[in-house]
């Protein structure tokens, strides 16, 4: 048995319904549609965060597929910072002498630790959902 979908108000009912339960809107007979159907393909803005991701650009997939939430411009934002501050501290670390650059190495690390973290973050939550569902962003 097949369901059909409400053209006035988007139920699913049974295909053997003639009125809608929820609006009572008169039923048309075509068929529910399946879910592969209304799955979105996000292999393009997969494809295009991994690639971004390498050059301080994260949230761009996000960016493309949901504009008007803001976690895409939240990594976008976070992505070019952390991008930016780890090139910043390596080339203060080739143009100082030794000891600078020994003290500089842990943090350089750290920063490029947390800013690969947000890359893998970003790209994980564009693909499987959101991992900010405790913040409420």
């Amino acid at each position: 048995m097949s369901n059909k979908v409400c053209k006035n108000c988007g139920e699913v009912m049974a295909s053997d319904c003639k009125k809608c339960p929820r609006c009572y809107a008169p039923a048309m007979d075509e068929p529910a549609p399946m879910h592969s159907e209304t799955k979105r393909d996000w292999s393009f803005p997969t494809i295009l965060a991994i690639i971004l991701a390498f050059f301080g650009i994260l949230g761009i997939g996000h960016i493309l597929t949901m504009p008007h939430r803001k976690r895409g411009y939240i990594f976008l934002i976070l992505g070019i910072v952390l991008f930016w501050s780890f090139i910043g501290a390596i080339s203060i670390m080739r143009n100082s002498g030794w000891f600078t650059s020994l003290v500089l190495a842990i943090p350089t690390g750290i920063l490029g630790l947390i800013y690969i973290s947000a890359a893998i973050a970003s790209i994980l939550d564009l693909r499987h959902g959101s991992i900010f569902r405790f913040i409420k962003l």
